[in-house]
């Protein structure tokens, strides 16, 4: 398998959606197995030390109960690859794509025909805020992550 590289943050322009994913009609476990089998670009996965999990909570921003919190992060990869992060138990769990998996999030449906992911805000990047801004906080916990795991993200 081809290694995917991490573009350096001051290329990677793209806005990052954050979404609820319903894990009270499908587990984040059933979804891990059938997700790399279910997207033809799916490159390898891996999980991180959740750095959001001290931030205080906004009033208004409160994830669901039965949600997770998921952030897409498209062409953050070298030839348009994308990352999709979920929040679950104090840590983030990274999958990696070497294109976009757009389509992934907009066709994730249960048994019942209902939407897997809501989408709920998105997160541009600001210049006079570089470092520290929550655009950069995604980016650097999926950078961690690749470099945790020397390139590849452990799970294939």
């Amino acid at each position: 398998m081809r290694e995917i590289r991490q573009l350096k943050y001051r290329n990677f322009n793209s806005t990052i959606r954050l979404y609820h994913f319903s894990a009270h009609r499908i587990t984040l476990a059933e979804f891990k197995r059938s997700w790399a089998a279910r997207h033809k670009y799916y490159s390898h996965s891996g999980i991180v030390d959740d750095t959001f999990k001290n931030d205080p909570v906004t009033e208004g921003d409160e994830i669901p109960p039965g949600c997770l919190e998921v952030a897409y992060l498209p062409r953050v990869f070298q030839n348009g690859g994308s990352a999709i992060g979920i929040r679950s138990a104090n840590s983030i769990h990274w999958f990696c794509f070497r294109k976009s998996a757009n389509s992934l999030i907009d066709n994730a449906i249960d048994l019942h025909s209902e939407p897997l992911f809501d989408m709920v805000a998105s997160v541009e990047k600001n210049p006079e805020d570089y470092y520290g801004s929550e655009h950069w906080r995604w980016y650097e916990s999926l950078r961690a992550c690749q470099e945790a795991h020397m390139g590849q993200v452990c799970e294939k």
